[in-house]
């Protein structure tokens, strides 16, 4: 078993008892069989591939990813692997945890989560920052992902419908972008959506389904610069494909 540094109990009970005291009376009762999911995946999915941050981890051993996918997905949901919901895929564990440990997030970050679907990511960043836009064009999903937001009494997150590509100016502007999704070029309106020193994290490019993590950041002098770290799968987010190649 992995040995952890950072300082959140990582028994059971405790588990247990932060579920039922974080959130609402009206939330979803705790069920240890998740609980243990929950840590399972800290310990040997998220830890080992380079997740330290404490809180980071505690957000993911703490947020319960069964309550934002389908009933009969609940049981593999904290699988390393992609959930198919509807016509888009919900991002695997690591390839979301490896953006959030790559921008920093000190507890004081205002977030633009792009396309999280299911409203699982905006949960997360709630955890790991201040407050949260939430962004989402799916209609139905941001309605859905606001019922499971209020059931587990999660405030600061705020949902606009609204088109991915175009961001959210009027909420910015942003410590912090997440799109959650490979994207093939980054808007220029994303970029300045950002403050000054704000980063925007994404899944940069697919090939044969492997994208690389990427962390833009946004210097005073409005100068953005970029770092790239581990490849990771990912489907495009939609309206971030590439362009068609006419082949004659």
């Amino acid at each position: 078993m992995v040995v952890f540094t950072y300082n959140l109990k990582s028994d059971l009970h405790f588990l247990l008892e932060f579920f039922v005291s974080s959130f609402s009376a009206a939330a979803l009762p705790a069920d240890p069989d998740f609980a243990m999911a929950r840590l399972n995946m800290v310990q040997c999915q998220l830890y080992p591939s380079g997740i330290i941050t404490d809180r980071v981890l505690e957000a993911y051993n703490t947020t319960p990813r069964e309550a934002f996918v389908p009933k009969n997905m609940r049981g593999i949901c904290y699988q390393d692997e992609c959930l198919q919901i509807g016509k888009r895929r919900m991002l695997q564990p690591l390839a979301h945890a490896l953006m959030m440990e790559h921008v920093g997030f000190t507890g004081s970050e205002h977030v633009l989560d792009i396309g999280g679907l299911t409203g699982y990511s905006a949960a997360i960043a709630r955890f790991v920052g201040a407050s949260v836009i939430a962004l989402e064009e799916d209609a139905g999903a941001l309605a859905q992902a606001q019922n499971v937001w209020e059931v587990l009494g999660l405030t600061n997150i705020t949902p606009v419908l609204g088109n991915h590509q175009e961001g959210a100016s009027a909420q910015g502007p942003y410590d912090v972008i997440i799109i959650n999704g490979a994207v093939d070029t980054i808007p220029e309106t994303f970029l300045a959506q950002l403050k000054p020193n704000g980063k925007l994290a994404c899944i940069k490019g697919n090939q044969g389904g492997v994208g690389k993590i990427t962390v833009f950041e946004r210097d005073a002098q409005g100068v953005c610069d970029h770092k790239i770290y581990q490849d990771i799968f990912a489907d495009y987010l939609p309206g971030f494909t590439p362009p068609e190649k006419f082949v004659f």
